[in-house]
This record gives structure tokens, sequence and C-alpha cells, in this order.
């Protein structure tokens, strides 16, 4: 890359910089970049991120991407660890591959391991070693509904992040999968669980000390008819950040939260209630309604320490509403919200179609023009 005996700026970079510059981009183009410059022939067999998107659904160039995937871990470095093993929308055609590729990224020492899966029809089973590795620091896994299979036995003492997008496992029937792969991580500091089966028990729990952030994200799935509640259980002393879109039926149970910085609340009916919540509500008996609006002065009242609470009320204030009269809900806010933190930021986020507005007024017996 050098002309007229000058020597090229991007050619003379130290490694680690370089190594950041490709840490942004789809490993295979760093790949193709080492035929740029001599000196860059071997860099990306040293990468310590590594990035793969399938991006396609041509056969061709998703059996290309596997052998690329190949190429690199069969030719890395030995003496080079793995900062970060990414697969973004890995095909269902190679699914069997990633088993190996999840081994050989550990025994480069990998830190962070993010995998999003296509679907695949029959249960996924991971390494044993994955769950029992003590160098891994962040693991996030997504897919599409995708059947996953936990060990027994369970133990990342440094997991600090963990994600769990549209994904279950194969034991659901108590929720103790996700409760004990939750247990078994002392150090976790965010976790995020996201459309996804969190169980069909009574009870699911969340108990972890150190946890700082929770995200709890539209845990209902499209093609679940049966509205089965469960109590969604808590521990975690030392939250400061706290977001949750989630069924009113579900009854939130929260510890003392001292450290609570900011909270983010959004209850639902089921998952498209915002189209037409009434025909669900009119439907439940009137001690079922009670009950939900407990649920929802309980969820607020364990979040209201919080420095700044955004409640958005876009099904939620439509349920409060036709529970109880205009005055009863006024009093039911007051008493509810009453021990905010002085100073705290408190919003209101509203998002409710004229169509369901206008339904409201006409309930309510209030003119519409």
């Amino acid at each position: 890359m050098a002309d007229g005996g000058q020597s090229d700026r991007l050619s003379d970079l130290p490694d680690s910089i370089l190594h950041h510059i490709f840490s942004f981009i789809d490993t295979r183009y760093a790949v193709r970049a080492s035929v740029l410059s001599s000196r860059w022939r071997h860099l990306w067999k040293s990468l310590s991120y590594l990035y793969f998107d399938w991006e396609t659904k041509q056969p061709k160039k998703i059996a290309a991407t596997a052998d690329l995937v190949n190429m690199v871990l069969s030719f890395r470095d030995r003496e080079s660890d793995i900062q970060c093993f990414r697969l973004q929308s890995v095909s269902s055609k190679n699914f069997r591959l990633v088993y190996s590729w999840i081994l050989n990224a550990i025994r480069h020492n990998v830190r962070v391991i993010d995998i999003d899966y296509e679907y695949v029809s029959h249960p996924i089973e991971w390494p044993h070693s994955l769950f029992s590795y003590n160098s891994l620091t962040t693991l996030k896994l997504s897919s599409i509904y995708q059947l996953f299979v936990l060990p027994d036995s369970i133990s990342l003492p440094n997991l600090k992040v963990l994600h769990l997008e549209d994904v279950d496992f194969a034991d659901i029937k108590t929720g103790s999968c996700v409760s004990n792969l939750i247990t078994s991580c002392p150090s976790l500091e965010a976790l995020e669980v996201s459309c996804m089966n969190l169980g069909f028990g009574d009870k699911f729990v969340i108990s972890a000390p150190k946890l700082e952030r929770l995200v709890i994200y539209d845990n209902v799935k499209p093609f679940m008819k049966e509205m089965k509640k469960f109590e969604m259980k808590i521990c975690a002393p030392n939250l400061r950040t706290f977001r949750c879109k989630d069924r009113i039926l579900n009854e939130y149970s929260m510890g003392e939260l001292r450290f609570l910085d900011s909270a983010s609340i959004d209850m639902v009916m089921v998952k498209g209630c915002y189209i037409e919540p009434f025909k669900i509500l009119d439907n439940l008996l009137k001690d079922k309604k009670w009950e939900y609006v407990q649920h929802l002065a309980g969820l607020l009242k364990a979040v209201c320490g919080a420095k700044s609470l955004c409640l958005k009320l876009s099904a939620l204030l439509i349920v409060v509403c036709v529970c109880l009269s205009w005055i009863e809900c006024t009093r039911f806010l007051i008493s509810t919200l009453s021990v905010i933190s002085i100073g705290a930021s408190v919003a209101f986020s509203l998002f409710i179609q004229p169509s369901l507005i206008i339904d409201l007024l006409k309930r309510m017996q209030l003119p519409v023009n």
C-alpha cells in the first residue's frame, strides 16, 4: 500500500488499533482486507472480535458463510484470545456446526457470546461447557420461539450480562429452568428477558443480589390463548434500572429497591390489547378487574422510589378508568404514587388510538363532539 517509498499511515497503525477498527464490521470483510497489505496478511488470525452475519437465504452463500467461520476458527493463532464471538441470523442449515464453533471459541477464552438463531423444528442442545465456563462475562441468545435444552448443572460465576430473546427452554412447566440459570450467575448485573416463556407454573423467581439492570419485555406469545397467570418474584436489592412491559394478569412481588434510579412500566391485558381492549374487559368479572388494578398498584408502589418514573399508560390507563370511576381513578393514582421521592421525575407516556378514546368517552357517557 506504500507509494513511492512513502509509508502508508493505515498500514503503520498498531495491531490493537486495527483490531478495534475491524471489530465494527463483519469478519468476512476483515479477511478480505488482508490482501490490501502484506502486513495485514495474517491479521485476521488474531482478531479479538469475531462477527459473522448470514444475511441471506441463498444456499451457496449460507454454505460459504459456514466455511468462512470454520476457516477463521481453524487457522486462528493459538495464543490469541477471543473477546467477542457473535453469530447473527445463523441459518437452520448450520445449527449443528454451532456446537463445535462454541467449543472452539471457549478454547480461546471467549468472554462474550452472542448468537441469533433461525428457527429449528427440534430442540437445540448447547455444549455443557458453555454453562460451566468461568471466563464468560456476557451471554446473549435470541431466536424465533426456538426451544433450547439446558444442562442440569449450571455455573457461570463471572457472567455479568444475560439476554434471552424469543427463546424457550425444554422444561418450562415450572419456570425453574430460567430461574436456575439466573441463580447460577452470582455476578449478574444486567438481565433482559424478551418475548419468551417464563414458565407456566404459579411462580417465577428472579434472585440476583448484584443485579443493577432488569428488562422484562412483552413476554406474551401471539399464539398463546390460555390466560394463565403467575407471580413474578424479584429479589434484586441493588437494582438501579427497571423496565417492564407485561400482562397485568401477572402479579409482581418486589423487595425494597433503595437504589432504583429509573423505572418504566407498561402493563397490558394481552398481546394486541392496544387494538380492542374493551372487548377483553367486557368479558371480565368485576372482581377480576379489581384484582388487575391491585396488581398494578403493587407494582407501582414498588418502583415509586425511583428518581425517574415513566408510566406508559397506553392500555393501562384504560383498564384503570374502566374498572373505576374517574374520581376513584384519581384517588387510586394519588394514593399509589404518594410515596414518590421528592424531586423525582415522573412521565406519563400516552399513546391511545382515537377510536379507543371515542369508545371510552361513550362508555363514560361523555359527549364525543
